[in-house]
């Protein structure tokens, strides 16, 4: 069986306006992430925000999609040290034995709370980040994902109506 193509779920018009917002932050940002997927992923992934600069470059939106595309294929076969990926890794592994009928690995997409992150550390830097640049972008993707506000923080929840755990309900 063929996987899926992985494709961007950010819009060249959203990532234009990260671009052109991200010299207003109050410190070094890293560039744009571009958050990536199969149409119908498995497994979402939502990390807190990029460790450091995902590209070396102010790249353009399709170089971005590119990398972040690249990046997914080879830190979902490799994780290597990064503890996201490895429990990526694991629960991937769990997911396959579990519920996957034909002993294949999970379809997985990859975003991030926030697109634009700090550009060294990001734990405390990518919530400050964030406070001062709101998370819409969930809104404008067209991924089934909604944003809700909840005690005066962004919160992102994925809604695409096949998660039974979900509170929330795709639009």
């Amino acid at each position: 069986m063929r996987a899926p193509p992985i494709k961007p779920l950010m819009s060249a018009e959203l990532f234009e306006e990260f671009r052109r917002l991200r010299p207003e932050l109050p410190q070094e940002s890293a560039y744009v992430f571009v958050p990536v997927s199969p149409p119908v992923p498995d497994l979402l992934f939502v990390g807190q925000a990029t460790g450091g600069m995902p590209y070396d470059d102010d790249l353009d939106y399709e170089e971005a999609a590119r990398e972040c595309i690249s990046s997914l294929i080879r830190l979902t076969t490799n994780p290597g040290r990064v503890g996201f990926w490895k429990t990526i890794d694991r629960i991937s592994d769990q997911v396959r034995l579990i519920a996957m009928r034909d002993n294949a690995k999970p379809t997985i997409g990859w975003s991030n709370l926030c697109k634009v992150g700090a550009a060294e550390g990001n734990r405390d830097a990518a919530r400050d980040q964030s406070a001062g640049f709101p998370l819409r972008a969930s809104t404008k993707t067209g991924t089934g994902a909604r944003q809700t506000e909840s005690d005066g923080v962004s919160d992102q929840r994925l809604c695409d109506g096949r998660n039974p755990l979900s509170r929330c309900r795709p639009r």
